[in-house]
């Protein structure tokens, strides 16, 4: 079921713990099974959620 899952690229995010809609959207986002649509790597480091939650150091602020 899990590998069925995956395959079909069947993401559901659990009601706890929490997952802001930013973060759901960049996740949905970098899952993307045709690599030609997904997120590429310039605009996923301008996401907002990666803006909001990245120091420039590269030290994560969660």
């Amino acid at each position: 079921m899990t590998l069925h899952r995956i395959i079909q690229v069947d993401l559901k995010f659990p009601s706890r713990p929490v997952v802001s809609s930013a973060a759901k959207d960049l996740i949905t986002q970098m899952l993307v099974k045709d690599s030609s649509q997904r997120l590429p790597l310039k605009k996923l480091l301008e996401h907002p959620w990666i803006v909001q939650n990245a120091d420039p150091s590269g030290v994560y602020r969660g």
